[in-house]
Formats: structure tokens, sequence, C-alpha cells
């Protein structure tokens, strides 16, 4: 049997929003390079979503980390560091000591455990939890942000030609061969067919006059659900939906021969 190529759209739609979209971007362009500009796109993101979350993560931890307010700061440690930048700027010799500043704020850090709340410990412990797990993260992705991202390009490379092969896509005709997984017409009429019974018996599901000579369309609605988008669905749901056809029939005819 001669298998025709298929449209890139002919996939099923759970499949045609992600892996169809990674097929377009490596042929978008006419070559098979458009994977190397998605790693270089990739490689920003993630770096650019990295350091704003450490930022984040240092802001809330420079918050907690002195639990002493000074008016008009953040915290104490906070006022005395804007003191010491201006002394670092200041030509007067009279003025603003640096060295005892520094004294200063090491005084204060190595009392902030005494002077934090058991609420701002755990809020603090919690940033560095979340901290850890940044830095476990930002290893994990240091395949996409590696300087040299070929390595990046080869993974998706890889993982694209893998379901190429898995659709039957065909790279130079850019059509699906039809040796893949594909939804084909007969699948779409098949499921179109069975969501018609499905979307009937539904309708009619607690209605008296049918509830009267039939109780068990809860199974056969279920039936019909589970056999669509299955290979082989259409003869379950047929014969799930003749069975109460066939008990009705029946609880008719008997009912209207007793009368």
């Amino acid at each position: 049997m001669r298998h025709v190529p298929k449209k890139l759209t002919d996939c099923p739609e759970n499949l045609r929003e992600s892996i169809d979209w990674l097929i377009q971007v490596r042929y978008g362009n006419g070559d098979s390079d458009g994977l190397d500009e998605l790693a270089k796109a990739l490689k920003k993101l993630i770096e650019e979503a990295i350091e704003k979350a450490t930022k984040s993560l240092q802001a809330e931890k420079d918050k907690l980390e002195c639990p002493v307010k000074y008016t008009g700061h953040p915290s104490n440690c906070a006022y005395i560091d804007t003191l010491i930048e201006k002394a670092g700027k200041s030509k007067n010799p009279n003025g603003l000591n640096k060295e005892q500043l520094v004294k200063n704020k090491q005084h204060c850090q190595n009392n902030h455990e005494y002077y934090r709340s058991d609420a701002q410990k755990k809020a603090l412990q919690d940033i560095k939890e979340r901290e850890t797990q940044l830095k476990d993260l930002t290893n994990k992705l240091s395949i996409f942000t590696d300087k040299n991202h070929q390595k990046c390009t080869d993974l998706l490379t890889n993982l694209c030609t893998g379901l190429e092969t898995f659709l039957g896509f065909n790279s130079e005709t850019k059509g699906y061969t039809g040796h893949g997984i594909v939804y084909s017409d007969l699948d779409r009429l098949c499921d179109g067919v069975m969501g018609f019974f499905h979307g009937v018996l539904e309708s009619v599901e607690k209605d008296p006059s049918v509830t009267t000579y039939y109780t068990g369309m809860n199974d056969t609605l279920k039936t019909i659900k589970e056999s669509m988008h299955n290979p082989g669905g259409l003869s379950a749901a047929v014969t799930a939906v003749s069975e109460p056809l066939g008990e009705c029939d029946r609880e008719v005819t008997e009912k209207t021969q007793r009368t």
C-alpha cells in the first residue's frame, strides 16, 4: 500500500502544539540549523530567569539579614552601609571614620541571631533553602547555559530527530510519510462517529423514556469515551451502542405485546 505524505497539521492536536512547533523551528528557514538559534534563545532565557531569581532571593535575604531597624532605612546595617559609602567618597580626614563604621557593622552582624524573631528565623531559613534549590537547578540546566551552546543544540537536534522518526516526518518533503504515529483521515472519521454517539446518548442519559427500558447508560457512555482515539475503538463503540438499542427494542416489544 502506498503511503501518502501528510501535511504538518495532520498530527494529533496534543502533539501539534509542541512537537510540530519544534520541527518547524528546525526547518523554518529552509535549512536544518534553526535549532542553533533556538539553543541561543534558550540560553538567554534561562540565564535571565536564573539572574532574576537570584536577585529576588538576595533582596529578600538582605531585608531579613539584619533584624535591627533604623528609621528611614531597611535596617541598621543598611544605614551603616550608606555611611561607609559616604566615608569612602569623603575627602575630609576629620569626617566619618570608615574603619570604625566597618567595626560597627560587624558588631551589629554578630548580634543578628540574638535579635531575630522566630518568624524572621523561619523566613530566612526558607530563603536559604530556596537558594540551595536554585543552585541545584542552575547546575542541572548548565547544558543550556554553557558558553559553548553546541551541547544544547545537539540535545535539541537528537530530540527532534527522534520525534521525526516517531511521527514519520520526512525532512525533504516537510510532510508525513504515513509510517509513523499520525492521525489519518479515517481516524478522524471514526472519532467523529464515536463523538456523535456519545453526544446523542449523553443528551438522553437521564430521560425517563430511556431509563425505563435501559439502566446501563453510564457504562455505555464510559465505553464510548474510552474507545475514542484508540485503534479499533469504533468496533467497541458500535457494540456498546447496539446493546442498549437492542435491549430497549426488546423491552418495548414485550410491553407492547402485554397490552
